[in-house]
């Protein structure tokens, strides 16, 4: 969301985008509350909870217990304020998708099959809509 930021501000220092399970579209108003109800978790619960409940849903194969545990420790290391504040910036980020469709730069774009935050069929549709790009889909890969 920050590289896209930087492509709208500064677009001369910028030479490519890659978006690594992410998206140029907005949150829908649908996505939008539930971050209003991950904040109200937040702040009802804690970020201990918020993120024991969070980071297991991020991964494909729930094998990967020791990825997992190591993604967990670097959550928890986040204060309630910094989630929040997170949060709250993806909720009211704007939709930078016709910034790429419109761009002449390299794009890389890396989704993951089976990601449950970013479908990757609408990656593919945004991709199809891009003059250069370069879509990887990793068939195990989640969020």
């Amino acid at each position: 969301y920050i590289a896209l930021a930087i492509l709208e501000l500064f677009p001369e220092f910028v030479n490519g985008i890659g978006l690594f399970h992410s998206t140029p579209i907005a949150d829908s108003e649908e996505k939008k509350l539930a971050r209003d109800k991950n904040i109200q978790f937040v702040n009802q619960f804690g970020t201990d909870k918020f993120t024991k409940v969070l980071i297991p849903n991020l991964f494909a194969n729930t094998l990967n217990q020791d990825q997992i545990d190591a993604a967990l420790k670097i959550a928890q290391s986040s204060t309630s304020e910094g989630i929040i504040n997170a949060l709250n910036a993806m909720k009211n980020r704007p939709d930078r998708s016709q910034l790429l469709q419109n761009s002449q730069l390299a794009n890389l774009i890396i989704a993951g099959k089976k990601d449950p935050l970013i479908p990757y069929l609408s990656l593919i549709t945004l991709a199809s809509q891009m003059p250069l790009v370069q879509l990887n889909v990793l068939a195990e890969s989640s969020h």
